[in-house]
């Protein structure tokens, strides 16, 4: 569990950092998502490049998902990268979650039959900010 902070019991923030090597980053990622309180949690992508080959992120509690800015690839200090010509990178599954500062970007070859960089279940009091996605079947499936 290299570059995660656990949630704090006084504090609703957790942050992660890429792994090293270009591993996969989707459990880490999940782990701090399934781990946020059920209100009002921060999970923070530190600058870097994520690898999330086969999508599956799913947010089910109210969180703010955020990234070190800059929403496209060119400048994106937070990337997180597929490479599934299918897969949802992200699912928001709860109201109330905000993104904020980070790029979405397919790096699949085959051509593209399914899937969104994020999908939206539950947007209700929704916020999406400086938050770019690219060359999915579909950017953001509402």
């Amino acid at each position: 569990m290299t570059g995660i902070s656990r949630f704090p019991l006084s504090a609703p923030f957790a942050m992660v950092a890429p792994a090293p090597n270009g591993v996969d980053d989707t459990a880490n990622i999940q782990r701090l998502l399934n781990e946020a309180p059920a209100v009002g949690a921060i999970v923070v992508l530190r600058r870097g490049t994520y690898k999330v080959p086969n999508g599956g992120l799913v947010a089910s509690q109210q969180v703010t998902i955020m990234g070190a800015g800059g929403s496209h690839p060119s400048n994106a200090q937070t990337l997180i990268e597929c490479s599934s010509t299918t897969a949802t990178v992200l699912t928001i599954a709860a109201h109330g979650c905000r993104l904020q500062g980070f790029g979405v970007r397919n790096t699949a070859t085959d051509p593209l039959t399914a899937g969104a960089g994020i999908r939206v279940n539950a947007g209700n009091r929704m916020s999406i900010d400086d938050v770019g996605v690219f060359s999915f079947y579909i950017g953001i499936d509402v």
